[in-house]
């Protein structure tokens, strides 16, 4: 981003050019001041470049003794070179923060708590989606919320007339959800033409978008409370594993051999799409050559969705605080919020900017979006991170995925994934709190 200051004077009159030369004077003793007077804070972020610009400039704008300099690098990239600033002692002041590494740089010190910011400042993080503990660590707040997602269903809604089902409802159970992927499957002979359902279950993953949300919905979590023993073997983690292998092995609804993209769904491989809200809207409403829209994730025992978002965090280390902290807020504004919402790539934190017509787009598929915010965002949990949280996760994933195929029993898969699981959690705690130890004796 650049920053360009200057002036010129043309010709005058005698008169005029005195008073220029003045004014000339005095800009110049002024200048010192005011470029001592102007701060430079520095904001990473994994981001295309200029993805930020449009909110950085309304910053600048409103804060004209502050200037961003925006340093955007590929996601692999970013964790890397972040610890790298960190060890060098120049991180930037403020950066974005994934609840997937949040842990490791909190108990190494790196990040500022913001607990005594927001008591100071009044902020009412109630006009705020719960984001659990995403963005906390030993009870402390360590980031602000930018955007996040949920779960739903999106769907088909020309098939679903033409099969006479009712679209997705909040009133929807596991056995609705079975029913309309047996009706929407359509077979020639032995060959599948199109398939009622596509479920994140074969590709190697987390869970966000499968697994997670049914433990959930059956009244449990992959995480006890306190995330550091593993219920996998529990009945209603085995009850809900369990119905997604019948709906492969004996409703033979959900493909294994379907690509897990946008794409299945726009080109109607599948009537129904089980994934991540917002994230897919811009792509099926460019793409999509049939009616459309959005339902909610169906109900077992409660209603339930997983929910992460992301955020931004102020580095312990930043020399400017004041300011870091004075972006901070706005990046988590009413104002950064809005161009946020019109962006779409994300659910804004901010409820007002998640429920206004920058977001919903009114008239406009999918027509039932407030809806499904309104119904599941209340209704959310985190996904328990943890020190090797994606160690654990795609070592539950691929035990399920071998229970879901058949491969294995369900109970054995399950048993399974609890002892494995269990491992990675011992061994990722103990680390922390080692982590956690060293940075301590180096504050004292």
């Amino acid at each position: 981003m650049e920053f360009r200051k200057g002036w010129g004077l043309g010709p005058a009159a005698v008169t005029i050019g005195m008073l220029a030369v003045a004014v000339a004077f005095a800009a110049a003793a002024a200048s010192p001041a005011a470029a001592a007077a102007k701060v430079q804070i520095r904001f990473a972020a994994w981001a295309a470049p200029g993805e930020y610009d449009e909110i950085i400039d309304a910053f600048e704008k409103a804060n004209p003794d502050v200037q961003v300099k925006f340093e955007p690098t590929s996601w692999g990239a970013y964790w890397t070179q972040l610890q790298a600033q960190i060890a060098a002692g120049r991180p930037p002041d403020v950066v974005r923060m994934s609840g997937a590494y949040l842990l490791n740089f909190a108990a190494d010190g790196a990040l500022e708590p913001l607990d005594e910011w927001i008591k100071r400042d009044n902020l009412d993080m109630s006009r705020y989606f719960n984001t659990g503990d995403i963005l906390r660590f030993d009870e402390q707040i360590y980031g602000l919320p930018e955007f996040g997602d949920i779960i739903g269903i999106y769907y088909n809604l020309d098939r679903f007339e033409e099969a006479a089902i009712s679209p997705p409802s909040q009133q929807w159970t596991w056995a609705d959800l079975a029913t309309a992927a047996r009706k929407l499957t359509v077979r020639v002979g032995d060959q599948t033409k199109s398939w009622g359902l596509l479920l994140d279950l074969f590709i190697g993953g987390n869970g966000q978008t499968s697994w997670v949300n049914f433990l959930l919905q059956n009244g449990t979590r992959a995480l006890s409370d306190d995330k550091r023993r593993a219920l996998f073997d529990q009945p209603a983690a085995i009850e809900a594993v369990q119905f997604l292998a019948n709906l492969y092995q004996k409703e033979r609804s959900i493909p294994s051999d379907v690509n897990y993209v946008w794409e299945s769904f726009t080109q109607e491989k599948v009537a129904m799409m089980y994934a991540l809200v917002p994230i897919g809207i811009p792509i099926i409403a460019r793409e999509a050559k049939f009616r459309w829209d959005l339902g909610p994730a169906p109900r077992q025992k409660r209603f339930a969705s997983q929910t992460n978002f992301v955020g931004f965090c102020m580095m312990s280390q930043s020399k400017q605080k004041e300011a870091a902290w004075r972006f901070l807020k706005f990046l988590a504004g009413p104002e950064a919020q809005t161009i946020i919402a019109r962006k779409r790539q994300g659910i804004p934190a901010l409820k007002s900017a998640a429920l206004s017509s920058d977001f919903l787009r009114p008239g406009q598929p999918p027509l039932r979006l407030g809806e499904v915010l309104q119904v599941t965002l209340p209704n959310t949990f985190d996904l328990q991170f943890t020190p090797g949280w994606a160690v654990w996760t795609a070592a539950a994933d691929s035990q399920i995925s071998q229970a879901v195929r058949g491969l294995k029993s369900v109970e054995a898969a399950m048993k399974t994934a609890t002892d494995e699981v269990n491992q990675v959690l011992e061994k990722g705690w103990k680390e922390l709190e080692n982590r956690r130890a060293r940075a301590a004796s180096k504050r004292k």
